[in-house]
């Protein structure tokens, strides 16, 4: 899981970028990064750690313009270090990126005879380079952007800057959260509302398989046909600091000591604490009517859903297969 944020606005957006990447910083911490668009050039700062690493570069070597992108990054993909960590920038354009691109070598060995030089081992370069060929060829951005995504495999959300376009940026999702924020003179694209709530409380969710094309004035959607679509802008308002450390040392600890919070509030919902009951308007499954359950889920989850393996065998004598969501997502589950 990664963090995005993508800023086109008429003022240095540097501190706004940054900013923000502390807010998603719950979702990656392991390199952080950004790049800008200031007079037809790309400059880019990215650093293995946290992002009080990538303050620290950019006081040394600063930067600043009116449009840019961000990243903060949880690898899946390559070791974290600062060659894999986003953005990726090749000549023409500069992406971050969220989620994982399944034929990524069959792209990468399509593009073996073009001397193409990999300064990563991401799954996530080959998209810029991709989009690079494409700009070569004389497309325009959009152009480039959506013909590179007609070639990807797997969930993903992409945003993408161009170097002789100072007020453009081009995103898309499939699978992966992004969503739009407004103000005058001032568009945002991020991965998470919550951690864009600083900057503004009017929001657009997209739909899988969404195209944004965005400048700090004017927001345009095209749907998964390309047709022009219209996402509704509602007013979010939000009191929830996730990224916040709250005083802990680091995110894995603030997890760790959470959970008795996380689970009252889990439970909270179902059960009547008073006497310890469920709320069976609330939990109505008649778990009697189940031959067979399967649990899928990532991370944590996964092995929530082993202990609930073993509970719903010695208790409800159901049977249950667990399996990983992105192995179970390629087999062919027999149900009844």
């Amino acid at each position: 899981m990664c963090g995005i944020i993508g800023i086109a606005s008429n003022r240095n957006i540097c501190k706004d970028l940054l900013d923000t990447l502390n807010r998603l910083s719950y979702r990656g911490y392991d390199s952080a990064g950004i790049s800008i668009v200031n007079d037809k050039k790309i400059l880019e700062r990215k650093i293995k750690g946290k992002i009080s690493n990538l303050e620290n570069l950019l006081e040394l070597s600063p930067i600043d313009g009116a449009l840019g992108i961000g990243h903060t990054r949880w690898a899946t993909h390559g070791k974290p270090t600062t060659l894999n960590a986003h953005p990726h920038t090749v000549n023409n354009v500069s992406l971050v990126h969220n989620g994982i691109i399944e034929n990524f070598q069959e792209l990468k060995n399509s593009l073996s005879n073009d001397n193409t030089f990999y300064s990563s081992d991401t799954d996530t370069e080959i998209i810029s380079h991709l989009i690079d060929n494409e700009l070569k060829l004389g497309k325009t951005p959009i152009d480039s952007f959506l013909n590179t995504v007609k070639k990807l495999s797997g969930a993903f959300a992409i945003v993408a800057i161009f170097k002789d376009f100072n007020n453009l940026i081009i995103a898309g999702k499939r699978g992966s959260p992004l969503v739009i924020g407004y103000n005058k003179d001032e568009k945002y694209i991020c991965s998470d509302v919550n951690s864009l709530t600083n900057l503004t409380k009017k929001i657009s969710y997209l739909e899988d398989g969404d195209t944004v094309i965005l400048n700090s004035n004017r927001v345009k959607i095209l749907d998964e046909n390309l047709k022009k679509s219209k996402r509704s802008i509602v007013t979010v308002s939000s009191d929830r600091v996730v990224s916040s450390l709250s005083g802990y040392d680091h995110f894995m600890q603030k997890e760790i000591f959470e959970q008795p919070d996380v689970l009252s509030q889990s439970l909270a919902y179902y059960m009547d604490f008073s006497d310890f009951k469920m709320n069976e308007d609330k939990f109505n499954i008649d778990f009697s009517k189940y031959e067979k359950i399967v649990i899928t889920g990532c991370g944590t989850a996964y092995y929530a859903g082993m202990v609930a393996k073993y509970w719903f065998e010695n208790i409800a004598k159901i049977n249950i297969e667990i399996d990983y969501a992105s192995e179970l997502r390629y087999r062919n589950v027999l149900l009844n």
